[in-house]
């Protein structure tokens, strides 16, 4: 199994449709089994969408919200199914809070072995939609496995760790998904590998996580940030944000960083990474 993540920062690119076209000629070349998205944003003028072929909605998500005829998340499926018409891509969105006034802000998974089940993780915080600390993670069923796309808080912030907080909620949440199968943990945790005593070693810390890049056999790249974006605005150095974790069950063989973000293959101001990962005992998670 190879899963993909990517903070996709659409609609924020310039060139974005050939960058959605590079990322789904990727996808289907190297036969990415699941894609985990974050920063998936839609246009808040934009009508709702007329065909939305392969969605799952999501357990508690907003329904007030719905997916619009610009969301990147369906554009990327549309992309998908032109270049790979014999596979039924299936998908899902949620969306988390408003995006710079005009979009819809979400996190999506796209499956290319359909969707047995997705499910709203709330980052906890009585948060309205107009607040950008509003925060929540995706988690779908698909291929005997649960996988979590995510999108966090960075540690600090208005005198909060805000990784924390968020972090402790999500953590049951989490526990109850690996009591029925395996989960993969994928997205943009906002916080650096490298920091003593911070987002990352509060991670790590429970032992009940396993980092893809430390645990592969194969390993190409590190950083997923080489350059100053939002939220990191005084940045002078290279950044691992963006994960794959792994629960016992599952383990990661190769990671490798994909569209590098200071590189002319760039498709957002994050780099993605791809994972191959065994499930060869996904059905007994203690070996």
């Amino acid at each position: 199994m190879k899963v993909l993540t990517l903070n996709t920062h659409s609609w924020m690119e310039e060139m974005q449709i050939p960058k959605l076209y590079t990322l789904a000629r990727m996808l289907v070349d190297e036969g990415i089994d699941i894609v985990a998205l974050q920063e998936v944003n839609q246009s808040r003028c934009m009508p709702p969408a007329a065909d939305l072929e392969g969605w799952i909605p999501a357990q508690d998500a907003l329904e007030s919200i719905a997916v619009h005829g610009d969301n990147y998340a369906l554009l990327l499926v549309q992309a998908l199914r032109q270049l790979d018409p014999h596979t039924a891509w299936s998908w899902t969105w949620i969306p988390v809070h408003r995006g710079f006034g005009v979009f819809d802000e979400g996190v999506a998974i796209v499956s290319r072995h359909g969707i047995e089940e997705a499910r709203q993780l709330s980052h906890g915080g009585d948060f309205d939609y107009d607040d950008v600390r509003r925060r929540a993670s995706l988690a779908v069923r698909s291929a005997g496995l649960w996988w979590v796309s995510s999108h966090f808080s960075w540690w600090r912030g208005d005198n909060d760790t805000f990784f924390a907080r968020e972090w402790r909620h999500m953590s049951p949440q989490l526990d109850q998904l690996r009591r029925q199968a395996p989960v993969v943990l994928c997205g943009d945790f906002n916080v650096p590998a490298g920091d003593t005593d911070g987002g990352y070693d509060y991670v790590m810390r429970s032992g009940q996580w396993a980092d893809s890049f430390h645990q592969a056999a194969e390993v190409h790249g590190e950083a997923t940030v080489h350059t100053t974006i939002h939220g990191w605005d005084d940045n002078t150095q290279d950044l691992r944000i963006d994960y794959v974790f792994t629960s016992s069950g599952v383990r990661a063989r190769r990671h490798t960083v994909v569209f590098p973000d200071n590189s002319s293959e760039a498709v957002s101001d994050h780099s993605g990474i791809v994972v191959s990962l065994d499930t060869t005992h996904a059905d007994n998670p203690q070996l």
